[in-house]
């Protein structure tokens, strides 16, 4: 199981967390909270793939898939490695 801080698995946690936003607030719009560090994770991956070998319309769901495993096997390793 991954470790939590503030409540939360890590990957879920704000990437660039708001200065407005605070772990009592519960009512935020998740807009406002930006994206997880796991999304954020996903997102270079996704476009590691897509600058590499270009953006075929039958392949995005596949590159999808890569790059969000991509990110949580980086999670893991982070993980396992005792990284904060």
């Amino acid at each position: 199981m991954a470790p939590k801080k503030n409540g939360r698995a890590r990957g879920e946690q704000p990437a660039k967390p708001s200065r407005r936003v605070t772990e009592k607030v519960e009512s935020v719009v998740a807009a406002d909270r930006g994206m997880t560090i796991r999304e954020e994770m996903a997102m270079a991956a996704m476009q590691g793939y897509c600058a590499h070998y270009g953006m075929a319309a039958d392949a995005l769901d596949h590159v999808a898939d890569l790059a969000a495993r991509q990110a949580d096997a980086l999670l893991a390793r982070l993980a396992k490695d005792g990284a904060p």
